[in-house]
């Protein structure tokens, strides 16, 4: 695993705040996208990127990246991951590196969403554990839904931030359901004023609400069949 700290993002949709990235290695097989729709692979300066990262010609070592990630100043949102997943491989979390990223996030409020599957999986209960004692810590994680049906049973079995795909034709409206739970569109998706440096819904651990990505990248037709289930 390879890790690389940007101090200021430059990407429009993020805003100015640090990110990271991480090798591919870390994506799980869980991952549907893995195989085709992954906009990380299909976006030309992202891939150039994460290909140096997965060479060892880009990137940091795992000390220096946690070094990176501490010096941040308290109250600072970053977002980890803009390619990549949490440390792990094989569908399963290392728990050892995850802890020590989350506690060099001490002071700090670090998000990112993940892939690793937490349901009818050998590793599900191993990595549940691992993301709720993260977002317990100030790390907060999301958990990626594949489709809207996916995101919302994540949301009321975990009761854990998430996320959801949903295809192209999405009506893009926030919906409330009969339990409580809102259905919200990307802030950042409908509005060039928005970034996810002034939403941070994304970075709120006890939200009440699962966000949605509209299909996106030069793959999201693919994309699009997946959202739908």
């Amino acid at each position: 695993m390879r890790s690389q700290f940007i101090k200021q993002s430059t990407n429009i949709k993020t805003g100015p705040i640090p990110t990271s990235n991480s090798s591919s290695d870390t994506c799980p097989d869980a991952c549907p996208l893995k195989d085709g729709g992954c906009y990380a692979k299909a976006h030309p300066y992202i891939k150039s990127n994460w290909d140096k990262l997965d060479q060892g010609t880009r990137g940091d070592s795992w000390g220096d990246f946690l070094g990176s990630i501490k010096s941040l100043r308290s109250g600072q949102i970053w977002r980890h991951n803009v390619a990549g997943d949490l440390p792990g491989s094989n569908d399963k979390i290392d728990r050892a590196r995850f802890h020590e990223l989350i506690d060099a996030n001490q002071g700090a409020r670090g998000f990112t969403y993940t892939h690793y599957p937490v349901w009818k999986n050998k590793h599900a209960a191993h990595n549940i554990r691992a993301i709720r004692y993260a977002n317990k810590r100030g790390f907060t994680v999301n958990l990626s839904g594949n489709n809207l049906d996916q995101g919302i049973f994540y949301k009321r079995k975990f009761n854990i931030p998430s996320t959801a795909l949903v295809p192209l034709d999405h009506h893009g409206q926030t919906k409330v359901l009969k339990d409580g739970t809102r259905l919200i569109p990307c802030p950042a998706e409908n509005s060039e004023h928005v970034t996810c440096a002034s939403c941070q819904m994304c970075a709120d651990p006890d939200r009440n609400s699962v966000i949605l990505f509209k299909a996106h990248g030069k793959q999201k037709k693919q994309v699009s069949i997946i959202a739908r289930g």
